[in-house]
């Protein structure tokens, strides 16, 4: 676990220098749990934390703009993941800390400051 938080770190740390192959890298590693959470989601309709209320905005816009059925599900799944992926690299490049928020919620622990060991 320690060496998958060093990685995120290091990658976090090398998109904010403008460093697009990290971006690429980071998304690898993180869409398929990405995917997870948005199918959670979608299933259970649950909202308790920020981040899941995120996805279900997306869900809710993507949604209303394609009128998706349930033949679509696989592709909203793919498109809110992708979202939420790009919306993390954005925010890692411009340094906001939304990108590094979204990383500590799928992850569940903090990527900066001395708490990681």
């Amino acid at each position: 676990m320690h060496s998958e938080r060093q990685d995120l770190r290091q990658l976090a740390a090398r998109i904010q220098t403008g460093d697009a192959d990290a971006a690429t890298q980071l998304v690898k590693e993180i869409e398929p749990q990405v995917r997870r959470m948005v199918r959670h989601v979608i299933r259970t309709r649950s909202s308790g934390t920020a981040f899941a209320r995120q996805i279900a905005a997306e869900v809710g816009q993507l949604s209303a703009q394609a009128g998706c059925n349930g033949s679509d599900l696989g592709r909203l799944i793919n498109e809110v993941s992708g979202r939420i992926c790009n919306a993390t690299i954005e925010g890692l490049r411009y340094a906001n800390g939304e990108g590094r928020k979204i990383l500590e919620t799928m992850f569940g622990h903090r990527l900066s400051g001395t708490t990681l060991h």
